[in-house]
């Protein structure tokens, strides 16, 4: 394999009192553990001359064919002064594509851009919780390192599309500091909702949605006021009003919510989906929320609380589905005045440099950590037949119902450890379009090779490099190999 030592050779000078350009031909040796066979390959070394230091690192390496003027040494895919699996090179970036899995190109784009923000948002948040959360090995470390990294593509059998992921890596299972395990989680959630409203509506049952809050300010630590918040919340269950009116309940499903930076601060709310057997006031329950709130110390005007009725239910259902405004907060705009969600912090702080952002999202990952983002009243689940499915259990990238797995290949710890997972490129989205372009078995044969998709890209019409650049000075300097010397018998 390559080394990181400059060869000891003659430089060209390519901009004088500045740079130095030095390329010699060497042939790699084979790699039982990955596969890779020997091949010629030109490395390219670029000196600072006025520093007196050598920039080995940013050796460019190409396959070499007896044909030189095919290969493209200053294509716009991969500058010279990068290394092969760092960042500016993507996956995939070949001279002719193959195929999309969906039908559909927009879509195909659409899902490929969102898995790349959320890989990349999950590396932020890994770094604004400094090490104190497992966020940083979510799937970033492997299980097994004798097992590796599987590539996994399975078909949806109702629409027709197909996705590849990624199987034999950690989990963290955050909801709310990890952006991928939350899609994953949500998503779960999200179906058990619809599961139990689907139940009800079979059933005959109402449904009723509240949404309790607090008189909220800037000053106000989000911790203590969630604290409170969840003191009232059991001070209501407790009062007369809501015991009278749970007679009438088959049960409840509560979620919290928050968002912050806006002018009044932190702004914590529960949303509460009742299920009732047949017609009940819930007016009562208004004053006995507000005067649970003063009871742990909190206060609450008319919007503290509200409840929709069963026709503005079913219009909200119908246009959003409660359980995606209950779990996907993601997709939920902060309105106004009243903040941005968690994941609008995140990415502003990571998108935006946006350092308050940064230390608000790191305050809330912190005071969640270890809550529940949905809690069932006790037997609902059994009764509408929902089975139980842990965070970390939703979290895994797996079959789900309705998925079947059509493809798999297997990329090797090592492989993976310094092709993919490399903490200044990381190229797991860009694999994982790339599998989706050619396949998994395809994509990870170029990964193993060496020869992926940006390493080197060839043209119809040979290149010819400009005339005293660094691609001229580098060709000018290599040197054929040597003729292989023949032993005597």
């Amino acid at each position: 394999m390559f080394t990181n030592r400059k060869p000891p050779q003659a430089r060209a000078s390519v901009s004088p009192g500045q740079f130095a350009v030095s390329a010699k031909i060497q042939r790699t040796s084979p790699n039982r553990e990955t596969g890779r066979k020997p091949d010629d390959r030109v490395r390219i070394w670029i000196s600072c001359i006025k520093c007196n230091m050598s920039h080995a690192q940013f050796g460019y390496v190409m396959p070499l064919d007896n044909s030189q003027n095919t290969r493209n040494l200053t294509s716009g895919k991969r500058p010279v002064g990068s290394l092969k699996g760092t960042a500016g090179t993507r996956l995939g970036t070949t001279a002719k594509s193959v195929r999309h899995f969906s039908q559909d190109p927009q879509q195909n784009k659409a899902n490929s851009e969102n898995r790349s923000v959320r890989f990349r948002h999950q590396r932020h948040a890994a770094g604004l919780m400094g090490g104190k959360a497992r966020v940083g090995l979510c799937r970033w470390s492997v299980v097994s390192k004798t097992d590796g990294v599987d590539m996994v593509k399975t078909s949806y059998s109702a629409t027709n599309r197909e996705i590849v992921h990624f199987e034999g890596l950690q989990t963290c299972g955050s909801v709310w500091a990890c952006p991928c395990c939350g899609a994953r989680i949500s998503e779960t959630r999200r179906d058990e909702m619809n599961q139990l409203l689907a139940w009800a509506r079979l059933q005959g049952y109402r449904v009723m949605m509240l949404t309790l809050t607090a008189r909220h300010g800037r000053d106000d630590d989000l911790a203590e006021l969630l604290k409170r918040m969840k003191d009232a919340k059991q001070r209501w269950a407790r009062h007369r009003s809501y015991r009278q009116i749970k007679a009438r309940m088959i049960g409840s499903v509560t979620a919290t919510e928050v968002t912050g930076g806006g002018a009044h601060g932190w702004h914590p709310h529960f949303h509460v989906i009742l299920i009732l057997d047949g017609d009940a006031d819930l007016t009562p329950l208004r004053d006995a929320w507000l005067a649970s709130l003063r009871g742990a110390g909190l206060d609450g005007a008319g919007a503290a609380f509200q409840a929709q009725g069963a026709d503005a239910a079913g219009n909200y259902i119908t246009k959003w589905g409660a359980a995606e405004e209950l779990t996907l907060s993601q997709r939920k705009k902060g309105r106004g005045r009243t903040g941005r969600t968690p994941s609008q912090l995140l990415a502003a702080s990571c998108d935006e440099v946006d350092r308050e952002a940064g230390h608000l999202w790191a305050e809330y990952a912190t005071v969640f950590h270890g809550r529940r983002q949905l809690v069932w009243s006790r037997g609902l689940k059994s009764l509408a037949e929902i089975g139980e499915v842990e965070d970390e259990e939703a979290a895994r990238d797996q079959q789900q119902d309705g998925q079947q797995e059509t493809a798999r290949a297997n990329i090797p710890h090592r492989v993976w450890r310094d092709e993919v997972a490399v903490r200044r490129a990381d190229r797991r989205a860009d694999l994982l379009d790339r599998a989706e372009e050619v396949g998994p078995e395809n994509a990870a044969a170029e990964l193993i090779s060496g020869h992926m998709p940006g390493d080197v890209l060839e043209h119809d019409m040979p290149h010819q490099p400009r005339p005293g650049g660094l691609a001229a000075a580098a060709l000018a300097a290599v040197r054929p190999p040597p003729p292989p010397t023949l032993r005597g018998g």
